[in-house]
C-alpha cells in the first residue's frame, strides 16, 4: 500500500484509488497549529526577556545623585565567568554584553510548574506524543495472573465458616437451655422455701391462738380456787382470834 500526497492512496490489490479520510487531514492541521502556536509562545517569551534584559531610563532621579548612581546594567562583572548559563536547557545567544536565553519546551515546564494537578492524564492531539504514551503504558505494572482455582477455595473458607457458624450456634442454644433449666430450678426452691415459710406461719400463728384460748379456759377455771383461797384466809384470821383469846 502506497500514500501519495494528494490526498488519496492506492490498493494493488483492489486497484482502485480511495480518498484519505479528512480526520488524517485535520490532525495533520492541528499539529501544524500546535507547532505554530508553540513557535509564537517561545518568540513572545525570549522577546520578554529581552525587554526585562534593558533597563528603564533614570532621568526620573535628582541630578545630585545622579552622576554617582550606577545602574545593575553599568556595574563591570567582566571577572565573573557566566557558568551558570551553561547548565541551563536551552539556546544561548551573545550579542555583545547581551545574553539571550530561549528555553527548550517552554509551554510543557509551565504546564508541569502549575499547581493544578489534573485527575487524569492530559489529552494530546499531538501524534509525537503517542510513543511516549507507548512507553508509559509498557512501563506500567502488570497485574498478576488470577488463580483459577480461588473460587473454589473461597467455597471451601466459606463452608468452613458456615459450619464454624453453625456449631457455635448450637452450642450456644445448648449453654442457653442450661441456663434457662438452671433458673427454672432455682424459682421453683424459692417457690417452694415460700410456700413452706407460709404453712410454718400459720401454724404457729394458730398455735398461738389456740395457747391464748387454753389460758382464758383456765382463768375461768380458777375462778373457785380464788374463792377457796379466801375463805381460807378467813378461817386462819378466826384461829388467830381464838389462841389470843385463850392465851388471855
Amino acid at each position: 500500500m502506497s500514500t501519495e500526497q494528494g490526498g488519496s492512496f492506492c490498493d494493488p490489490t483492489s486497484n482502485r484509488t480511495s480518498e484519505v479520510p479528512p480526520r488524517n487531514i485535520n490532525l495533520q492541521e492541528e499539529d501544524k497549529d500546535e507547532d505554530q502556536k508553540h513557535d509564537e509562545m517561545t518568540a513572545s517569551y525570549s522577546e520578554i526577556s529581552m525587554d526585562s534584559l534593558q533597563s528603564p531610563s533614570i532621568d526620573w532621579l535628582p541630578p545630585d545623585i545622579e552622576d554617582g548612581l550606577r545602574r545593575p546594567d553599568h556595574l563591570e562583572l567582566r571577572g565573573m565567568e557566566p557558568d551558570y548559563l551553561e547548565d541551563l536547557e536551552g539556546t544561548i545567544t551573545r550579542e555583545g554584553n547581551m545574553v539571550l536565553f530561549v528555553a527548550e519546551d517552554l509551554e510543557t515546564k509551565i504546564k508541569l510548574s502549575s499547581p493544578k494537578v489534573a485527575e487524569g492524564p492530559p489529552f494530546s492531539a499531538s501524534r509525537s506524543d503517542t510513543p511516549c504514551l507507548y512507553r508509559q503504558a509498557l512501563t506500567a505494572p502488570q497485574l498478576s495472573p488470577i488463580d483459577p482455582h480461588i473460587l473454589n477455595d473461597l467455597e471451601t473458607e466459606a463452608r468452613r465458616i458456615a459450619s464454624s457458624v453453625d456449631t457455635l450456634t448450637e452450642s450456644l442454644a445448648g449453654i442457653l437451655r442450661s441456663i434457662s433449666a438452671l433458673t427454672v430450678d432455682c424459682v421453683e426452691i424459692y417457690r417452694d422455701a415460700v410456700c413452706k415459710t407460709c404453712d410454718a406461719v400459720d401454724s404457729n400463728i394458730k398455735a398461738m391462738y389456740q395457747l391464748m384460748a387454753k389460758c382464758e379456759e383456765l382463768s375461768k377455771t380458777m375462778k373457785p380456787i380464788y374463792k377457796l383461797a379466801d375463805d381460807i384466809k378467813e378461817v386462819k384470821r378466826l384461829l388467830d382470834t381464838l389462841e389470843s383469846a385463850s392465851s388471855s
